[in-house]
């Protein structure tokens, strides 16, 4: 369960790690995302944040600041560290390829953000039909900019759609997607 300040619980499911030693092949299954793993956006959005913050993972908050009708800040959520998932050795890494997913693999077609700002991203597919159904799917994204200073996390969820399913459906449906939210982002003020 996430700690996020809404009034219900958010929350992903990995299924039953019971006897993962001798079920090889489940266990290499839900390293890529199969079986019984569901995972919610949010939690997709903080992965990637984590990368970003150097194997940092922050907690989640919806309200930045209370402000009175004058402007005068009545209280600010402090960003705080919920834990660290990863080494900063290995976020490193990871960054670097997401960074290479953004510019030469599966989200090259539209993940290039304005004015040049280096992006790092994931993409992935859940194909949902089984053998002789109409192609369905979960089309997906999860990127951070600036990928060397990141400021911003995103992921893009789009379910059950009808799209050709191939290696690259992620980044070619909810890429532009993530690219609009960026770009916004990016536009902003630091």
């Amino acid at each position: 369960e996430i700690p996020i300040d809404l009034p219900r619980p958010v929350a992903s499911t990995f299924g039953s790690s019971d006897n993962l030693d001798q079920a090889l092949a489940l266990l290499a299954m839900r390293g890529f995302g199969g079986n019984e793993v569901q995972m919610v956006p949010l939690h997709m959005a903080m992965v990637a944040a984590t990368v970003a913050n150097g194997g940092e993972m922050m907690k989640p908050y919806v309200v930045d600041a209370s402000i009175d009708h004058s402007g005068r800040v009545l209280e600010r959520t402090e960003p705080e560290v919920w834990k660290r998932p990863i080494s900063p050795e290995n976020a490193l890494i990871l960054n670097s390829l997401m960074q290479g997913v953004a510019t030469r693999g599966t989200a090259s077609c539209c993940i290039a953000l304005a004015g040049g700002i280096p992006v790092a991203a994931k993409t992935g597919t859940a194909q949902l039909n089984d053998t002789g159904e109409p192609e369905r799917s979960h089309a997906w994204i999860v990127a951070f900019a600036p990928a060397n200073e990141p400021r911003y996390a995103v992921a893009v969820m789009l379910k059950g759609t009808n799209a050709e399913i191939s290696s690259s459906t992620g980044g070619r449906l909810a890429g532009p997607i993530a690219k609009t939210v960026l770009d916004a982002a990016m536009a902003i003020p630091a």
